[in-house]
């Protein structure tokens, strides 16, 4: 073999694993991509299920008790949310949250005298 066979196998070998490395890297972004879809479409899933379960339809047992986990993390940020919202006012005192247009379930602004969050959708006020 010559020296320009050589070379002209050398670079056809580049050439072949440029192209075989390019190949990987748009099969691993549609990978990605494909991954990130299931993770929204399973995203949805939850929502629809946890609507059901907030609407009070029967759900198996396994993803009422899911849901009863959210609620009750949803129940610890609203506290949290509004010790937060107290220290930034400067006020340690227990403050009602729904009185000053807060929901007390997820923290969000609701406007004075609102009936029902219009973020979480919890009944406000009794």
């Amino acid at each position: 073999m010559d020296f320009m066979e050589t070379v002209n196998s050398i670079t056809k070998k580049v050439s072949d694993k440029a192209s075989e490395v390019v190949e990987m890297g748009k099969l691993s972004a549609k990978i990605h991509s494909e991954t990130a879809e299931t993770d929204d479409l399973k995203k949805k899933i939850g929502e629809i299920c946890f609507g059901k379960y907030r609407a009070g339809d029967v759900l198996d047992p396994e993803v009422e008790k899911l849901c009863i986990e959210i609620e009750k993390h949803k129940h610890n940020i609203a506290e949290d949310q509004r010790k937060l919202r107290r220290m930034k006012e400067g006020d340690p005192k227990t403050v009602d949250p729904a009185a000053q247009g807060f929901c007390p379930y997820c923290g969000e602004k609701t406007g004075k005298g609102a009936k029902f969050c219009p973020s979480c959708g919890e009944k406000l006020g009794e």
